[in-house]
């Protein structure tokens, strides 16, 4: 939980130098959303994220570029990257103290 008493979690991707914040609830579920449903040569259009156009694609192999709305930070990963990213995501929020807040922060929020 943040100091505002929102839950916010930290993607720290080491090997890019990179740690970057998802906050507040409805941020973080669009983002399990996006994950979740994302393949390649698919867009995403949300509220706080998007794809470039069409999946990119470099030297024969597949990317993923993605943009967060407010502070258009874009990230490129492979389809592999992209497939350990969703499976590591997966397993934070499958963890019992993180469900429990999650199933807290749905009903105040509601279905997003």
């Amino acid at each position: 939980m943040g100091n505002d008493g929102e839950l916010e979690l930290h993607l720290t991707m080491h090997n890019r130098g990179v740690r970057y914040l998802l906050k507040p609830y409805p941020e973080i579920r669009e983002f399990e959303a996006m994950l979740r449903q994302l393949g390649p040569g698919q867009t995403w259009d949300g509220v706080y994220f998007s794809t470039l156009g069409d999946t990119a694609e470099t030297k024969g192999q597949a990317l993923f570029q993605l943009s967060r709305r407010r502070d258009h930070v874009l990230f490129t990963f492979s389809v592999a990257d992209w497939r350990c990213l969703k499976e590591l995501f997966s397993a934070v929020l499958d963890r019992p103290a993180i469900r429990s807040v999650l199933d807290h922060l749905s009903l105040e929020y509601g279905e997003i």
